[in-house]
């Protein structure tokens, strides 16, 4: 349970986004170990979500640990991320859904 880095790259991604998350797959269920209150106490002082589940295909597995607070993130830093992101018709199809 030693993802700490997957908590700086949510934070990197969160300059752009209004709510961030990081979620981890626990196959075993929650786990209650010092690395993993390191890892949800990271996410708190970033103010990222954790999300944590047991089976990807099974949504009744997923758990929020905590939600992500949330940012008002400079337009032009999430028009440049959408940009470098995602494909040509994605961003058309955002382009539609907020016209």
């Amino acid at each position: 349970m030693d993802r700490i880095e997957g908590v700086f790259e949510t934070a990197a991604h969160s300059r752009a986004t209004h709510r961030s998350y990081l979620m981890i797959h626990t196959p075993n269920g929650k786990p209650d170990t010092d690395k993993f209150q390191r890892l949800a106490s990271e996410c708190e002082r970033f103010r990222l979500g954790l999300i944590i589940f047991e089976d990807p295909q099974s949504w009744e597995t997923f758990e929020t640990v905590q939600e992500a607070q949330r940012r008002n993130p400079n337009p032009a830093d999430v028009n440049a991320f959408i940009r470098n992101v995602m494909s040509k018709q994605s961003q058309e199809t955002i382009s539609k859904m907020v016209k």
